[in-house]
């Protein structure tokens, strides 16, 4: 009887050190999952970020190519007025 108990828990004791293997390799690979979602998320918004400081860009460079012709076109005009007066 006793020999039937030491089998038994010796069974116990592999099945519970596989569990706990397998606990610990699915644990890593949770994390090692979470941490790679991290990761794209990091790049996708830094791809963002990059994306949209180059449509500031744009838009300021608009902004600054019609303000100037603005004041170009403003000035002759001005100019013209002087001259023709």
């Amino acid at each position: 009887m006793r020999e039937k108990i030491k089998i038994e828990v010796r069974k116990w004791i592999v099945t519970t050190q596989k569990i706990k293997k397998e606990r610990i390799f699915w644990n890593g690979v949770r994390e090692w999952l979470q941490a790679q979602k991290e990761r794209e998320l990091k790049n996708e918004s830094r791809v963002s970020l990059e994306e949209m400081k180059k449509s500031e860009a744009s838009v300021s460079e608009i902004f600054t190519y019609s303000n100037s012709n603005l004041l170009n076109s403003c000035s002759s005009s001005v100019f013209t007025s002087f001259v023709g007066d």
